[in-house]
């Protein structure tokens, strides 16, 4: 999957915008890795369904720990298996879509450390700034239009 991923997204944006995604669905008795895969993306999708969640609260929800319904280990055990999920490859710039749902608290500084493959670990940088937010909007003609707030000079802006 890396390999295709090189090939297909050679370009300026790829850097910039894309991450890869390692996930591993795991035994919780012996550890052994049942199923791996990877995953390349523009964004991360968190579910923002309960309200006044900061957006690290949504991260770490979506990264941790999840138990899956793939039974059967080698080592007999047969129940739910584990999925985690760890980037092997995080963007220079980091887009979030936040689906439909509750109320957001934004945090002006994301840090990603906890969740990035520890051997490529020095090569990215792990925190993000705040700078824009974009919303979707319906307006009372029911068609929908996107507004945008954007940090200038530490200020922010309201662009409709």
């Amino acid at each position: 999957m890396i390999n295709n991923f090189k090939a297909a997204f050679r370009n300026p944006f790829a850097d910039m915008l894309y991450f890869i995604l390692i996930i591993s669905e795991k035994c919780p008795i012996c550890g052994k890795i049942i199923d791996a895969y990877s995953k390349v993306d523009l964004s991360l999708i968190l579910d923002n369904r309960s309200p006044n969640h900061s957006i690290a609260d949504l991260i770490k929800n979506y990264m941790g720990r999840q138990y899956i319904n793939k039974p059967n280990c080698v080592c007999g055990y047969r129940g739910n298996l584990i999925e985690e999920k760890m980037f092997f490859t995080i963007p220079e710039y980091l887009v979030l879509d936040l689906d439909k749902g509750g109320k957001v608290v934004f945090d002006h500084q994301i840090d990603l450390s906890a969740y990035i493959e520890k051997s490529i670990y020095p090569i990215y940088p792990t925190k993000y700034e705040l700078y824009a937010v974009i919303n979707r909007e319906v307006n009372n003609d029911s068609n929908m239009q996107f507004v945008c707030t954007i940090k200038e000079k530490g200020q922010w802006t309201f662009y409709s």
